[in-house]
């Protein structure tokens, strides 16, 4: 046990260095970046009046960018997968200027990059894409398995014209209606959750969603393990800081989202900036002389009132998820074949690993600050009592056959 604290507090607390290849750490100063995205990336006109604009990770990247000194210039087009591929398909080639539904300045004078004028999709010299999938498919589709096509067809037009281009997944936040059906419950209201029900909704999030979508990028990993391909696991980490930084502690489901799309608030897309910001530049954004628009609705002063501890809270989750290892990049890791059951918990959890039944190995519990809550001794197929445990998400470590490994599990 004593090897195992040194190297979670080395992975909590220094992972500015150890990003791992699933969220690259490269350090970029000037981004051109287009998204094949949607509302949960650009929600331009939602029903809140005074929201209007702001609800945009690309403008709140712009925003950041000028305080940072660097450079952010962002378009994008609306739809899904099928349909961006289709809109290749239609013109014979990437879209062209008239299929760019919202664009974003670098708010640093930057202004000749938008608008598009004459130049082509090729002209504008992009040096970064994102994409996304929907966040409502799972209720019909559970095996990430009906996007992989369309989601490889998607990647392979933009190799076609920017291959050396680094191409994110966009990885957001669910329907509320999709954790209530995961747990096997029912909300009072869809779009106005309880406290408790906004927990099992950030749970939901940072659990069997995130697993959704990184089974996909494993996939899509598998299939082009030559392009420059990362993530950014957006609604996660959001999702983590909710429910584990002690200062957002009375922020309430309505505070940022006003449907149960669920599309967001002003509140909710600047933190999209700021998970996105310091996922793309490799860097944290300087907010020391931040300050709000003058044409932006006030943000809650939980969140600028605490953000330079909100932007350290977000590298060192955002490094949680970057340090989760891929199948395809250590195919003999045990860590591959480990899986925790049940995943939500009750009074036990059990470590499954293939082909090691009975075989030993040293653990600890933490919350995600890094506490550690509970540590000890089992057995593969054994069973870990954790019924002291609070109602909430943690993180397993593992110390086996000299290598460490975690998992994430929720106790109910």
């Amino acid at each position: 046990m004593k090897l195992l604290l040194p190297i979670i507090l080395t992975l909590i607390f220094n992972f500015t260095l150890s990003y791992s290849q699933s969220c690259g750490d490269t350090i970029r100063t000037d981004i051109k970046g287009f998204a094949f995205g949607h509302s949960l990336f650009n929600h331009g006109l939602p029903p809140v009046q005074a929201h209007e604009e702001f609800t945009s990770t690309g403008y709140w990247l712009g925003i950041l960018a000028q305080l940072s000194g660097t450079k952010s210039s962002h378009g994008g087009m609306y739809g899904q997968l099928d349909s961006w591929n289709q809109v290749w398909e239609t013109n014979g080639g990437p879209p062209n200027r008239l299929n760019v539904n919202y664009i974003f300045s670098s708010n640093n004078g930057d202004e000749e990059f938008w608008p598009w004028d004459n130049s082509t999709f090729e002209e504008k010299g992009f040096n970064l894409f994102y994409f996304m999938t929907a966040n409502f498919v799972q209720t019909w589709q559970t095996d990430p398995q009906y996007y992989r096509a369309e989601a490889v067809q998607l990647l392979d037009n933009i190799h076609s014209v920017y291959p050396d281009a680094p191409v994110y997944f966009y990885v957001h936040w669910p329907k509320t209606q999709l954790a209530a059906q995961h747990y096997e419950t029912s909300f009072v209201q869809y779009d106005d959750l309880t406290d408790a029900e906004f927990t099992v909704y950030n749970n939901y999030t940072s659990g069997a969603y995130w697993d959704w979508h990184k089974d996909l990028f494993d996939m899509l990993k598998e299939d082009r393990p030559d392009y420059h391909l990362y993530y950014i696991p957006v609604g996660q980490v959001i999702a983590d800081v909710l429910e584990t930084a002690p200062y957002l502690s009375s922020l309430q489901f309505t505070d940022l989202y006003h449907d149960d799309g669920p599309h967001g608030l002003t509140d909710l897309y600047f933190l999209t900036g700021l998970v996105t910001y310091r996922a793309v530049y490799g860097q944290n954004p300087d907010v020391s002389a931040f300050a709000v628009p003058a044409e932006v609705p006030a943000l809650l002063p939980a969140i600028v009132d605490n953000l330079s501890t909100l932007v350290l809270d977000i590298e060192s989750r955002l490094a949680l998820y970057c340090n989760e290892p891929l199948s395809n990049d250590n195919p003999d890791a045990i860590h591959d074949q480990i899986s925790i059951i049940p995943n939500p918990s009750g009074d036990f959890i059990s470590v499954q690993n293939v082909g090691m039944d009975f075989d030993a190995f040293t653990f600890q519990i933490t919350d995600l600050n890094g506490k550690i809550m509970l540590s000890g001794k089992s057995t593969f197929g054994g069973k870990i009592d954790v019924k002291n445990l609070k109602q909430g998400m943690y993180i397993l470590w593992v110390e086996y056959s000299s290598k460490t490994f975690h998992r994430k599990f929720v106790r109910n």
